[in-house]
């Protein structure tokens, strides 16, 4: 017996931070609007320079992104501009025409890729190309993501008057998708953008991956390239990484106005798979260019490897857990080693880890993220760690001490307390010694009564001193155009600070600074290298 046809309709799309992250509410905030040609900005107290630079970079980026793509939204995209925590969860949403653009810049807290452009133009541009061409190649307008089909067949029901049908004994289901794009395309044209608007590159961290992959034989397959599914965060990256590379093939090949013409052929309501759109337009199946693209990659990278199998370097292995190994610092006798780590774990999500040379040992004490340090006397190890929400619900980046020596873990009612959800408890030997801090690469002085960080805030990073003693801290820099630094370290005699710094306009530098305070300069230059 034939039973019910089901249609649903795809109304709205649930936003990425809403399947990985816990958003709140942030009452306490004051919201403004700035208005351009093409763009509406919101954002919150403390975020107008931010907002106005995001405005003019979206005006700038605006004209190469649709002129190359043919297409220009309806109404005026939204851009939401909030820095409430500190990471990045930029996203966008087409059905709601809005990018929500977050402030702490990429540099810091993603170690998969390198940073040889604006974080803030290369973002922005990223999520707005994704924004076009989501855009450009829907069947659907509006809301709608897609069909959904579903009927049911019920057993006949003959031996009863008041049993209208019998069990259901089978089911069929269609979806019938308004977007058909893989995760390589989609995200392989967004970090490719346009030719008039490139703020990302091809750099020497997506190549060491790729390079990997392709002499090891772990390549992602034709398939493996089209989901996100089933994968680890470095798997994930795989996409990217392999999706870019595989879009400029594309654009070597065949020219940029190729990717507007992929685009344009998922639009048609009859094509259901991108393998069609790729043969419609370049003349070749998905696997045939899959398989051109590897036969190049194994081509190029067998000639470099054999031009320099004369030039290898191998060392000593020590530790060959997890896909992520950070920050080694050594201890200050010189027997063990300090780093962070994400053995045992995934993603970004490191741990500070301690390795003893004389017995080949390793203890992992904790989550950290970014540069740490010893003490001086070797049993206290510095480091960041994202702190639990605030009273505001922010996390913000925080200052802690691990004292090696302390082996107490949680006490009883600590125990107790995590294990109905009223607090996240974090065991006695850690020392947290910022709130609301905002505080990443801490380095200790030469004499352990200060303490050098980045401070993170709008958009922008500056150096500033913490007085262990006090907890006083102190500015030592005053950016406010975005400028990010790293690793600040101090010298021998304690009198000035180097650091790393990445400027708006794409030059990476080394800087120095008096610790006392005062104006600094470059100790090292280049040009975006």
């Amino acid at each position: 017996m034939l039973g019910l046809l089901t249609l649903v309709i795809g109304l709205s799309e649930a936003p990425l931070s809403a399947q990985f992250f816990s958003d709140t509410n942030h009452p306490e905030l004051e919201w403004f609007d700035i208005e351009t040609e093409h763009f509406k900005v919101t954002y919150h107290t403390g975020l107008e320079t931010f907002a106005q630079r995001v405005a003019t970079i979206a005006e700038e980026i605006y004209a190469p992104i649709t002129d190359l793509y043919q297409f220009r939204p309806k109404s005026k995209p939204r851009i939401l501009c909030r820095d409430i925590d500190d990471t990045n969860r930029s996203a966008f949403y087409p059905t709601t025409n809005t990018i929500d653009f977050w402030a702490t810049g990429i540099t810091h807290d993603f170690d998969l890729r390198g940073a040889k452009t604006n974080w803030v133009r290369n973002i922005l541009t990223h999520e707005f190309t994704h924004l076009v061409n989501t855009q450009t190649a829907r069947k659907m307008p509006g809301r709608m993501q897609g069909l959904y089909l579903q009927t049911f067949l019920y057993q006949a029901e003959n031996r009863r008057e008041d049993v209208a049908t019998g069990f259901p004994n089978a089911i069929a289901s269609i979806i019938y998708p308004s977007e058909i794009a893989p995760p390589w395309f989609t995200e392989g044209s967004a970090q490719y953008m346009a030719s008039g608007a490139q703020y990302d590159v091809w750099d020497s961290h997506r190549d060491m991956i790729l390079r990997q992959a392709v002499l090891n034989g772990s390549l992602l397959t034709y398939d493996e390239m089209g989901v996100f599914g089933a994968k680890t965060g470095l798997g994930f990256e795989n996409v990217y990484d392999h999706g870019y590379s595989l879009t400029l093939h594309i654009v070597n090949h065949y020219g940029e106005t190729a990717l507007k013409d992929l685009l344009r052929a998922m639009k048609p309501a009859w094509r259901y798979d991108f393998s069609g759109a790729i043969e419609s337009v370049l003349g070749v199946t998905g696997r045939e260019l899959y398989a051109d693209w590897k036969a190049t990659l194994e081509e190029r990278y067998r000639i470099q490897q054999s031009g320099r199998s004369d030039q290898l370097a191998e060392g000593d292995l020590v530790f060959n857990d997890g896909y992520m190994n950070l920050h080694p610092r050594w201890s200050p006798d010189g027997k063990r080693l300090a780093f962070l780590s994400n053995a045992g774990s995934d993603y970004g999500r490191t741990a500070l880890v301690v390795y003893t040379f004389a017995d080949s040992s390793e203890k992992a004490y904790g989550p950290a993220r970014t540069a740490i340090d010893w003490d001086a006397a070797g049993d206290r190890i510095l480091h960041t760690n994202r702190s639990q929400p605030n009273k505001h619900g922010s996390r913000y980046w925080d200052l802690y001490t691990a004292t090696l020596s302390d082996s107490s873990g949680l006490t009883a009612w600590q125990t107790i307390k995590g294990s109905v959800g009223l607090a996240n408890p974090t065991p006695s030997r850690f020392d947290r010694l910022t709130y609301d801090g905002r505080a990443a690469h801490p380095q200790y002085a030469p004499d352990g009564n200060q303490i050098v960080f980045v401070h993170n805030l709008g958009g922008t990073n500056n150096l500033a001193l913490l007085d262990v003693v006090s907890g006083k801290t102190r500015a030592l820099t005053r950016f406010t155009d975005g400028t990010q630094i790293h690793t600040p370290d101090w010298s021998p005699d304690g009198a000035r600070i180097a650091f790393s710094i990445f400027a708006p306009n794409g030059d990476r530098s080394i800087g120095i600074i008096p610790a006392a305070g005062g104006d600094w300069e470059y100790l090292v230059t280049s040009t975006k290298t």
